[in-house]
């Protein structure tokens, strides 16, 4: 009976361990296939070109030519392969191999594996080539452990394509006024083969954008057959760019977009991205107004009502007269003082202001107070560190009795600049001190008038 256990036992476990064996023989010869670096909106077709398959000399598992290629080999002779097919060695180097088999796949009615998503599952091992509509670029590699087998989109070389927003002088960070006119430009690197590109733009505070113009810079010899601008697409976006062009690009070719637009806000940000990843602009372009709290005091600092002040600046020599709302924000430029806007001042807040130089002419002084003979020149500083706004400045002002206090914070806390009034000279008093000594003196000459006459008299008497 023990020998008869220990029999049964030996058998079970034999047979346990080739259920085992061939459990692990069957994972073993299949395996993940794992696409990177996928490009939104493109195709990806996997060709398996060797099977990875068993000798039948040596019982090993080595390369063997798919039926699918077998042809791709006749006349050109990319491998040496024996009687049955197998792979002996490699007559050309990987590129050019990449490059003839790519043309020969396109040949093939189907794909071992069309449109594939990230990953591939249960691949049976050999020889791959993965084909993408991208660009002209191959991916070739070999499944045969549990590692898996990992092909990269690579058309997409130093993240390309790439795109950059800046303003036309290269900057990323300004100040402008409302109403003023920015002009931007976008930057974008090709990949290898890039043909079809499509710029989002996404702005705010901005409005007007015109003046597009555009410059291709590549060694094919690429130009534009498209340049559209479409300024309702619909996707949250402000405007795309669609843009085409007759040959395909080379990797690191660019072309660059230019255009104007008009800063209608305090906080205008300008950001571009590509519908072809990796193509994103952070942080693209952004820019800071500032602004001050105007205040009429007399010479004793006692605040005051009744002024009025109208702003302007220097543009090519001609002066620019400011528009405002009723809150001080400023809306706009026009040529002549009649129209622009009186500022009404006890204490008004003005903002929407870019760093830079400006003029305070008052045109209604305080009752009972001289009016200003002269503008204030007042000179509105960004302040940075390390060349980056901090979204504050300080004020310095000239021209006038003026106190300045610069305090602007983040939070909107404005730099003050208070202008001084003198009072008018006073009055004399009707019956003052001057008619009172016409009088005293008259009186005296009328006295000693008399005092002569009746001297006069006597004498004669």
């Amino acid at each position: 009976m023990m020998k008869t256990m220990k029999k049964l036992m030996a058998i079970v476990m034999v047979a346990a361990m080739i259920m085992a064996m061939a459990v692990t023989v069957s994972a073993a010869e299949t395996g993940t296939i794992t696409i990177t670096s996928q490009q939104t909106g493109q195709t990806y077709n996997i060709y398996r070109m060797f099977d990875w398959a068993e000798t039948e000399t040596t019982g090993k598992y080595w390369y063997k030519i798919n039926t699918d290629w077998e042809a791709f080999n006749t006349g050109e002779t990319y491998f040496d392969l024996d009687e049955n097919g197998f792979l002996v060695k490699m007559n050309k180097t990987e590129t050019e191999i990449a490059t003839a088999a790519k043309t020969y796949a396109e040949g093939l009615t189907d794909a071992t594996y069309s449109n594939v998503g990230a990953t591939v599952e249960n691949a049976p091992y050999g020889y791959y080539l993965m084909v993408s509509s991208f660009g002209n670029k191959v991916a070739l590699g070999t499944l045969k452990d549990s590692t898996g087998l990992t092909l990269r989109e690579k058309n997409t070389e130093d993240d390309l394509p790439a795109i950059k927003k800046t303003y036309a002088d290269g900057t990323t960070s300004g100040s402008y006024s409302i109403g003023d006119t920015a002009e931007f430009q976008v930057v974008i690197t090709a990949h290898e083969g890039g043909k079809e590109f499509t710029v989002h733009d996404q702005a705010t505070d901005l409005a007007n954008f015109t003046d597009f113009s555009f410059t291709v810079t590549t060694s094919t010899g690429a130009v534009l057959t498209t340049s559209e601008v479409d300024n309702a697409p619909g996707d949250g976006c402000t405007f795309h760019v669609n843009l085409v062009l007759d040959k395909s690009l080379h990797a690191h070719d660019t072309i660059t977009i230019k255009y104007k637009a008009t800063v209608t806000g305090t906080n205008p940000v300008n950001k571009a991205t590509l519908s072809t990843p990796p193509g994103e602009d952070n942080p693209g372009t952004s820019s800071l107004t500032y602004g001050f709290t105007l205040k009429k005091t007399d010479t004793a600092g006692n605040s005051l009502n009744g002024a009025t002040f109208v702003l302007y600046r220097v543009v090519d020599g001609n002066n620019k007269y400011a528009t405002f709302d009723a809150d001080g924000k400023l809306t706009g430029w026009v040529d002549t003082v009649d129209t622009a806007t009186k500022l009404e001042v006890g204490s008004k807040d003005i903002s929407g202001l870019a760093a830079g130089t400006y003029y305070l002419t008052e045109t209604d002084a305080p009752s009972g107070y001289k009016a200003l003979t002269a503008d204030i020149q007042v000179t509105i500083t960004e302040i940075k560190e390390d060349g980056v706004a901090t979204g504050k400045s300080e004020i310095s002002a000239s021209g006038a009795a003026v106190d300045v206090a610069n305090n602007e914070k983040v939070d909107g806390t404005k730099n003050t600049l208070a202008v001084k009034n003198e009072a008018l000279d006073a009055l004399p008093e009707t019956g003052g001190i001057g008619t009172t000594l016409f009088y005293v003196v008259g009186g005296m000459m009328a006295v000693g008038a008399l005092v002569l006459l009746v001297t006069k008299k006597r004498m004669a008497a």
